[in-house]
């Protein structure tokens, strides 16, 4: 590695240490994060970062920088780092943001502990966002999906896997969590409730019994015997079932909590704090990323405007025209 002041002066704070290297940096970070992981992070966490930590190094073995120093990692490193996994790993820009987030919480924690004598990404500019799927299932293809039969007892279990995640607005590792961890509530008014957690974040679900997924659960004899397949055999599954159902879209195990976001926001016109607390999200900001206002929900609600107009409202008594 090249010798400067600045690693000097890091050589000299850490003597039993040496210079950090961006490999050495991306090992000491995550051996923090294993620390905290269960406690001020949750384990899924954890693993998300070691695994973006992989790619980080990866992309130093590939650009021959395994001895590049941490406090020499430059905008232009950066830069090239970026290219690397838009151009070689043909990651979407949302992704690369991660890893550069990564990288800034490292550079970030190692100044701190005085590891570095600067922080050479301080200043550095994220990737603008992707435009966000939003695709999500119309109220004809969710009934077309449920009308499947003939089907055998695998597909016929991940169709309603996906009737579920529809109802209750989780994906897969929430749906697991779900049937195994969550309850349903009656409410002094006798109405029942989904309640359970998110696996990332640990927060709140809750979710009003539907009468869709009543009968799901009337099936399978309650929530705890809903059927739990492989992330995979569920994926796999859902390909077949779309086709089978004549539809088009993309589906994954995130759609049925795309179709839950989008029919909140435009069919049913919640506000996105009660959308979001239903999601589960640590903030409304969040639910982009899931469903957008459409025309539809705008026209729903310019109707309601009309129809809710007061009687003496004065745009109905406009002067008349000379």
């Amino acid at each position: 590695p090249t010798i400067t002041a600045g690693s000097i002066k890091t050589h000299l704070l850490n003597p039993q240490n040496g210079p950090l290297t961006m490999s050495g940096a991306v090992d000491w970070f995550l051996e923090r994060k294993a620390e905290e992981a269960g406690t001020h992070i949750s384990r899924r966490s954890y693993l998300s970062y070691a695994q973006r930590g992989r790619n980080i190094k990866a992309f130093f073995l590939h650009a021959r920088l395994t001895q590049q120093l941490a406090d020499e990692f430059t905008p232009a490193v950066a830069d090239k780092m970026v290219r690397f996994f838009i151009e070689e790993r043909k990651y979407k820009n949302s992704h690369v943001n991660k890893h550069l987030d990564l990288v800034k919480m490292m550079l970030r924690a190692a100044f701190d502990a005085d590891r570095i004598s600067k922080n050479p990404l301080k200043r550095y500019r994220e990737l603008p966002e992707d435009d966000p799927d939003t695709t999500h299932l119309t109220d004809e293809e969710i009934d077309r999906w449920e009308a499947l039969t003939d089907l055998n007892p695998r597909p016929e279990k991940v169709r309603d896997f996906l009737l579920v995640c529809i109802e209750t607005g989780v994906h897969y590792a929430d749906y697991v969590g779900l049937v195994r961890r969550g309850r349903i509530d009656t409410d002094a008014d006798g109405m029942q409730w989904v309640v359970s957690k998110r696996q990332k974040t640990d927060k709140p679900i809750e979710v009003p019994v539907t009468p869709r997924l009543a009968r799901l659960l009337e099936k399978y004899g309650g929530l705890a015997r809903l059927p739990v397949l492989s992330n995979v055999q569920v994926n796999n599954f859902l390909k077949v079932l779309a086709e089978r159902a004549g539809i088009t879209k993309t589906v994954t195990s995130k759609t049925g909590r795309k179709t839950f976001a989008h029919a909140r926001l435009n069919a049913d016109l919640m506000s996105d704090t009660i959308t979001a607390a239903m999601l589960g999200l640590s903030s409304p900001s969040h639910l982009g990323h899931y469903a957008a206002v459409r025309r539809e929900g705008i026209k729903k609600a310019w109707e309601g405007r009309k129809t809710a107009k007061p009687s003496g409202d004065s745009s109905t008594n406009l002067p008349s025209e000379p």
